[in-house]
């Protein structure tokens, strides 16, 4: 769908733009145009391609095509920062930023895992670590979404 350009809405507190990634995007654009659209929300908020619509305004465009989710708050929020870590090679400080946004939203949204992280803690201590890898190793936790693991986080931050 065709968007406005001056309709769609950009959230404070978004990752810095990178001015050397927007001028090759204006230069592919430019050569082949937008491969892949913008995705808003309902409301035109940006979701996914800052860099993108930075770089159709600076070709002069005034409509930009447009993918609208059903995403909305916090859940809109998180695809934005999923987005991040796939596509864009980020500083370790924007990346350890984003990650521990993520896990407060994912923990908003899904308190039930912050209830787990205690519920392994106090087992850790009354029962030992043995105890807490049994249960780790169960269906109990392969059910549940992963995240990065702990040594991918500590090389990236």
């Amino acid at each position: 769908m065709q968007v406005s350009i001056k309709r769609i809405q950009i959230r404070e507190g978004r990752r810095s733009l990178d001015m050397g990634h927007v001028k090759e995007l204006t230069d592919s654009i430019r050569e082949l145009g937008l491969l892949n659209p913008l995705t808003i929300d309902r409301e035109n908020f940006l979701i996914a391609g800052l860099h993108r619509l930075e770089a159709v305004k600076a070709l002069g465009w005034t409509d930009v095509e447009c993918t609208v989710s059903s995403l909305e708050g916090l859940a809109a929020e998180l695809a934005e920062i999923d987005e991040n870590f796939i596509r864009n090679d980020l500083s370790p400080v924007e990346y350890g930023e984003m990650l521990l946004r993520r896990k407060e939203i994912y923990e908003t949204l899904h308190p039930e895992t912050k209830r787990l992280l205690e519920k392994l803690l106090h087992m850790l201590a009354e029962e030992g670590e043995e105890r807490v890898y049994a249960y780790i190793r169960s269906d109990v936790l392969k059910k549940k979404k992963r995240f990065p693991a702990r040594r991918s986080i500590r090389k990236k931050v």
